[in-house]
């Protein structure tokens, strides 16, 4: 919020007006700083795969051929997730995710995968409660060739304790036996990244 304040005054004025005209001063000055703090604050963090652990199934991390990168795979034919929780940056009221992966063969077909993030949570919250969830069907890419999709609903991650640090928790999900997951091998997570909407 710009206040642009009025800081004209009579020449030689004293007293009142003179210390009005000086807060006016300050208060933009004040107003200006803000402004460039938050234009440089983050605008988006990326949460690589060593950073998400095992909830279901059997995925492994990996950084073997034929790519150097650390990624997560996940099987055909079942669930696998994996999950991790972060501290939403300050200033951050919602967010975008968005997923990085590959495929890992020369085959051809769809992968289903969900994003679930628990509400944010603040001392004294109960952890498990509020889970949602969006998934994407999106087509293999070429092997070792990275893809990046959105997942589309931003998720509310304000607080109405910022200054307790609240955590995020969210979760990547392969639905493997899903119908319409038809890539008949795995699936590589690279990390994910989260990005402010406002």
């Amino acid at each position: 919020m710009a206040y642009n304040l009025p800081t004209n005054v009579t020449p030689g004025a004293t007293g009142h007006t003179a210390l009005h005209n000086q807060t006016n001063v300050a208060v933009n000055d004040l107003d200006a700083r803000a402004t460039a703090i938050e234009g440089s604050a983050a605008r988006q963090i990326f949460i690589p795969a060593a950073q998400f652990s095992i909830v279901s199934g059997t995925p492994l991390l990996t950084s073997a051929a034929p790519v150097a990168w650390q990624r997560w795979l996940l099987d055909p034919g079942s669930t696998e997730i994996v999950n991790t929780a972060i501290v939403p940056p300050l200033g951050w009221t919602t967010a975008t995710a968005r997923i990085h992966w590959s495929s890992e063969s020369t085959q051809t077909g769809s992968a289903v995968i969900q994003f679930r993030a628990l509400p944010v949570k603040n001392n004294g919250d109960t952890l498990t409660s509020g889970e949602a969830s969006q998934q994407l069907t999106l087509a293999a890419p070429a092997q070792s060739v990275l893809s990046v999709n959105d997942f589309p609903t931003a998720i509310n991650v304000s607080t109405a304790d910022p200054l307790n640090r609240p955590l995020l928790q969210f979760s990547i999900r392969r639905l493997g036996a899903d119908a319409a997951d038809t890539y008949p091998n795995d699936i590589s997570l690279i990390g994910v990244s989260l990005i402010k909407a406002s």
